[in-house]
């Protein structure tokens, strides 16, 4: 019973120099600089050319999209993996980002192998494996377009 008294008191006795409760409680005001500014829009390099263009989809656009996602969901990607893979492609293509991904190169084998490093010496910044990350946006020196990606 003790406790209970204690508890009681603490509640309705008052607070130091003169404070409120709703006082004491109040968050600190937000500091002047903004806290995000890491997220400042570019002012160059690729993210830029596409933030300052009209960011809502082209019909062309929306018909790569739609490529895309065909071409991700065909090399065993599920619906929302392959609508991932179809969003990135169209912004990679908006930025005017040189990368491939290997679901768009001949070479790729329906076993996820990368028939191209089969020939001649692997490339130097590969492990030497023929396994393929068939999303990942990369140069390749070995990519061999396809009828896969639209013109």
């Amino acid at each position: 019973m003790r406790w209970i008294q204690l508890l009681e008191e603490a509640e309705t006795a008052e607070p130091p120099s003169g404070v409120t409760v709703k006082t004491d409680r109040t968050p600190e005001p937000a500091p002047s600089a903004p806290v995000l500014s890491v997220l400042t829009v570019p002012t160059e390099g690729p993210s830029a050319v596409s933030l300052d263009a009209d960011p809502s989809w082209t019909d062309d656009d929306i018909e790569r999209f739609k490529h895309y996602r065909n071409v991700a969901t065909k090399a065993g990607f599920d619906s929302g993996g392959a609508e991932g893979i179809a969003e990135r492609l169209v912004i990679r293509d908006r930025e005017r980002d040189d990368r491939k991904a290997c679901l768009e190169c001949a070479d790729l084998r329906g076993n996820g192998r990368c028939a191209a490093m089969t020939r001649g010496t692997p490339p130097a910044w590969t492990s030497g494996s023929l396994d393929c990350i068939p999303d990942l946006l990369q140069r390749c020196e070995r990519f061999n377009p396809n009828d896969r990606r639209p013109t």
